[in-house]
């Protein structure tokens, strides 16, 4: 999910502050509206600027992960919510909003192309560093 191809409107931060109403949460990364950028200095930006929001599923976060914050997402209206999980091997999740849920898009390991929330080659290999992969 590399920020050099995402398309302009659009850029991929790391762990922003994302708002949920008077709460928020900070995903590892965000695919965000350019014109709704979180800048240094800000709280962070409403959910509804996301256009995707991915969390690396940790023993820690798991259930927050897995459970309650796509549901936070998704009430958020969220588009697009991928989950990275790195045991027992590294593969990501990706999911579509579809009447106020989350709907499984997919399963990916190894390198694809896929064509939402925009077109770009998903290198999941390349997401994690080798010494956080289980071999």
């Amino acid at each position: 999910m590399a920020g050099r191809q995402c398309p302009d409107g659009l850029d991929v931060l790391p762990e922003p502050g994302i708002r949920l109403g008077r709460d928020g949460r900070v995903p590892d990364i965000a695919v965000v509206h350019s014109d709704r950028t979180i800048r240094r200095g800000q709280v962070g930006t409403d959910a509804a600027d996301a256009v995707l929001l991915a969390e690396v599923v940790s023993p820690s976060t798991r259930k927050n992960d897995r459970f309650f914050k796509p549901i936070e997402y998704a009430i958020a209206g969220v588009p697009h919510y991928w989950r990275v999980e790195a045991e027992p091997d590294l593969f990501v999740v990706t999911f579509v909003l579809a009447d106020g849920a989350y709907v499984e898009t997919g399963r990916w390991a190894g390198v694809h192309e896929l064509d939402a929330p925009y077109t770009m080659v998903l290198d999941v290999p390349a997401l994690l560093p080798p010494q956080l992969v289980n071999d």
